[in-house]
């Protein structure tokens, strides 16, 4: 993971290869968007078919900066 901040990740640890591949990320405020491209099958095998949001439990300052990178180059949007 780009930058040491495997952390982030490790909050939600069985989305972290899906993060790292871009199929979801994480708005500024900490909720989980999934990528359009994850089929509807996989996201029920996640566990993100429903409409409960997930959420980071914390962000801190240096991590901001990472996400907003993480959405415009990484997320496969």
């Amino acid at each position: 993971m780009i930058g040491g901040l495997e952390g982030i990740a490790a909050q939600v640890e069985e989305l972290d290869a899906i993060f790292d591949n871009g199929l979801v990320t994480f708005d500024e405020t900490g909720a989980l968007e999934p990528s359009p491209r994850l089929d509807p099958f996989h996201r029920m095998l996640l566990g993100l078919a429903d409409d409960t949001p997930l959420r980071l439990r914390w962000i801190s300052s240096q991590h901001k900066p990472f996400l907003a990178w993480h959405r415009q180059h990484a997320f496969q949007s």
